[in-house]
C-alpha cells in the first residue's frame, strides 16, 4: 500500500469484507452489497459458471439478506492490471461502470457487460421468483474523479465503492490518494475483526 504500488486483490477483498460488515451495523442501512473480486473473475471465464457453482455468492442463508432486496450491487474487477467497478443499480434499473482511467474503457469488451448483466439477471430472478430483465437495462459510463498515473486505480475504485449512491456522495481527487492509502492501511490493521494484529512473534 505504499505510494505508487498497485493494489492487490487481497486488499480489495479485505475492504469488501469490511464494507459488508458495516452494512449490518444498522438494519436500516442494508441497501448495498459488495462482491469479492473473484465473483467477476468466475463470471467472465470462457465457460460461464452455473447458478449452482455461484451459490456461495448469493445464498440468503450465507448473506443474511436476499440480494434482490438491495438497492445496489458492487462488483469489482481487474482486467489488464486495471481495477474498475460494475454497479448493478437495482433502484434506478441500470448498470453503471465506474472507472478512473477513461482511455481504458475501449479495452473492456462489450461481451463482459452482457455476461455480467446476464448472470446477475439469472441470480436475482432465481432469488425473487420473478423475471429480472437486467439484460435489457442500459449501461452508463459516469464522469468521475480520474487517476493521473498507472498505479492508483485500486484506491480510486475503493473510494467509488464507499462513496457511490447512484452518484458520488463525496468528492475527491488524485491529491487525496496518498492519505487514502495510509487510512485504508490503518483501518484494516486496526479493524476489530482483524485477528492477525494480536499474534505474538
Amino acid at each position: 500500500m505504499k505510494d505508487g504500488e498497485w493494489v492487490s486483490s487481497a486488499v480489495v477483498n479485505c475492504i469488501v469484507d469490511v464494507l459488508v460488515l458495516e452494512q449490518f451495523t444498522n438494519d436500516d442501512l442494508v441497501k448495498r452489497y459488495y462482491f469479492p473480486s473473484y465473483f467477476a473473475e468466475k463470471i467472465l471465464k470462457d465457460e460461464p459458471p452455473s447458478l449452482d457453482e455461484l451459490n456461495a455468492f448469493y445464498d440468503p442463508s450465507l448473506l443474511r439478506y436476499d440480494l434482490w432486496q438491495y438497492d445496489m450491487l458492487f462488483i469489482p474487477l481487474c482486467i489488464l492490471h486495471h481495477w474498475f467497478l460494475y454497479v448493478i443499480n437495482l433502484r434506478d434499473k441500470k448498470m453503471q461502470i465506474l472507472n478512473s482511467l477513461p482511455e481504458f474503457i475501449i479495452q473492456i469488451e462489450p461481451k463482459h457487460h452482457f455476461r455480467m448483466k446476464e448472470t446477475c439477471s439469472q441470480i436475482l430472478s432465481h432469488l425473487s421468483g420473478t423475471p429480472m430483465p437486467i439484460t435489457e437495462w442500459g449501461v452508463e459510463f459516469t464522469y468521475l474523479p480520474i487517476q493521473k498515473n498507472k498505479s492508483d486505480c485500486g484506491i480510486f475504485m475503493i473510494k467509488y465503492m464507499e462513496y457511490w449512491d447512484g452518484q458520488l456522495t463525496k468528492s475527491f481527487s488524485q491529491d487525496d490518494i496518498p492519505y487514502f492509502r495510509r487510512k485504508i492501511t490503518a483501518d484494516l490493521l486496526l479493524h476489530s475483526e482483524n485477528k492477525i494484529k494480536y499474534l505474538q512473534f
